[in-house]
């Protein structure tokens, strides 16, 4: 079932992408939200994902991902701060290297 979610998940994404024109280069910060985004557990990627790049409500992440809305909802509040973990570590990181 959970196949399922990602696969249509999957397909809403590539849509979308194939009705916008081709996005520019990604800076560098992009690349690490990308690689930020990749530290986290699939469903909060899923709805970060769906919720802020492909611009659904989370009404219509919660259908597209075969869950019901409350659930949608606490991924989301819950992928957020552990997004801004991610982002916090990844800098600190590149912080200490440069030192």
């Amino acid at each position: 079932m959970a196949f399922t979610g990602l696969r249509r998940a999957r397909r809403v994404v590539e849509v979308l992408a194939r009705a916008q024109p081709p996005a520019p280069p990604l800076p560098a910060d992009s690349l690490e939200l990308v690689e930020a985004l990749k530290a986290l557990p699939l469903p909060f990627r899923q709805v970060l994902v769906l919720h802020y790049l492909a611009d659904l409500p989370v009404e219509r992440i919660a259908g597209e991902l075969g869950i019901a809305v409350g659930t949608a909802k606490s991924r989301l509040a819950r992928a957020r701060p552990a997004l801004a973990r991610q982002l916090v570590d990844g800098e600190e990181e590149v912080g200490s290297a440069q030192r």
